[in-house]
């Protein structure tokens, strides 16, 4: 689950003085918060082609890996399979002889 909050803050400054020391410590907060997420948003940029990379490199690893069990576990029967092909084939000659 998630979410987000959003509120209005407003002054309770009386004189044009106050409004003005008001407005400006919310445009340095305003500049604060842009500069946290440009700041985050640079970071998500140089990070993800990296992780994706290390990511990509892992699952490439992982299905070698697999790949190389399963042809380690149908290499008998591959034999196994040569060797009934042979012999079907020597048996259809030599009945094919008498």
């Amino acid at each position: 689950m998630g979410g987000s909050v959003s509120a209005v803050v407003s002054t309770g400054a009386k004189t044009l003085e106050d409004k003005v020391e008001y407005l400006l410590r919310r445009d340095r907060d305003a500049q604060r918060a842009f500069n946290d997420l440009a700041g985050r948003v640079s970071l998500l940029e140089t990070e993800s082609p990296r992780r994706l990379a290390e990511l990509r490199g892992q699952m490439e690893e992982h299905v070698g890996r697999e790949l190389t069990a399963a042809l380690e576990v149908y290499r008998p029967l591959r034999i196994i399979g040569v060797v009934a092909l042979v012999v079907g084939l020597g048996c259809v000659t030599a009945a094919s002889l008498v």
